[in-house]
Order: structure tokens, then sequence, then C-alpha cells
């Protein structure tokens, strides 16, 4: 039985959303319900970071930090959220 192509698009879609969100989602990350990340974004904590449901977080965002994202946050393409001691040398 031949698939339907929008199905096989489908499918294709959803695959490469869970590949991304492998990639994107590193250690010490909780995440909860209904988390859009977007395409080569990072996400890594130290110990923990939370993100809460209804979270959106853009294409080519770096987050390393620990803390917490609370619902429905919304953040853009290219942003970078770090330590504030980061950048001491």
């Amino acid at each position: 039985m031949k698939m339907p192509r929008l199905l096989q698009s489908a499918t294709a879609v959803r695959l490469l959303q869970h590949l991304n969100r492998i990639y994107s989602i590193r250690s010490g990350v909780k995440v909860g319900r209904h988390v859009h990340v977007g395409l080569w974004s990072a996400i890594w904590a130290p110990h923990l970071m939370t993100l809460e449901d209804h979270v959106y977080i853009g294409n080519h965002c770096t987050i390393q930090v620990d803390g917490r994202i609370g619902r429905f946050t919304v953040i853009a393409n290219h942003v970078g959220i770090i330590g504030r001691f980061d950048h001491d040398h």
C-alpha cells in the first residue's frame, strides 16, 4: 500500500523535529509540554535548566545557564543567554 504524499512529508517533518530535539537539548535540561526548539539551537545547563510548558525557542539560539524559562515564553532567533561571569577573563 502506497502512503499518500502528504503523510510522507508530515512523517519526515516529525522525524526531523525529533532529531533536532535530540541535538538541541543537552544534559541538565528538564523539558515541559509543548516546547518548540528551533533548528541549530543548543540548550545546556551545568546543573539544571527547566523549560516550562508552552515555550518557544527560535533558530540558532544558545542557552547555557542554570535557571527556569517560564510558561508561554517566546525567545527570538539568534539569541544567546549565558551566565553573568562567562565573559570574565
